[in-house]
């Protein structure tokens, strides 16, 4: 699309007329310019992790769900809640890295049958 350039000073209109386009009265970009810029960039990224972020947030959630009552029942079997929690948050660590690393593996392509 063309748009009509109005210039707003005289000194503008010089410098635009002498240098650019050979006086010619609009400016017209490069076709493939869109004006997404680099936040389109970052948006269609986001668009295409969200889906594993919203998975991995959801297993984070579950595990954290049982670390939660692990804790609890260790704390209302006697044990110090300091201990039993960051024994019980190790061991959700551990396996939640367990169970990553075994997705990822699983990922890796086949031939076809």
């Amino acid at each position: 699309m063309k748009v009509p350039y109005v210039c707003c000073t005289k000194k503008f209109e010089d410098h635009y007329t002498n240098h650019i386009g050979s006086g010619v009265p609009y400016y017209e970009g490069v076709s493939f310019q869109k004006g997404y810029g680099l936040g389109g960039i970052f948006r269609r990224l986001f668009r295409a992790a969200l889906p594993f972020l919203v998975k991995g947030g959801k297993a984070v959630g579950k595990e954290a769900l049982r670390t939660g009552t692990r804790v609890v029942s260790d704390v209302l079997s006697g044990e110090d809640f300091k201990i039993a929690a960051r024994k019980r948050s190790e061991e959700a660590g551990r396996g939640m890295a367990r169970k990553a690393v075994e997705h990822v593996q699983s990922m890796i392509g086949r031939k076809k049958k």
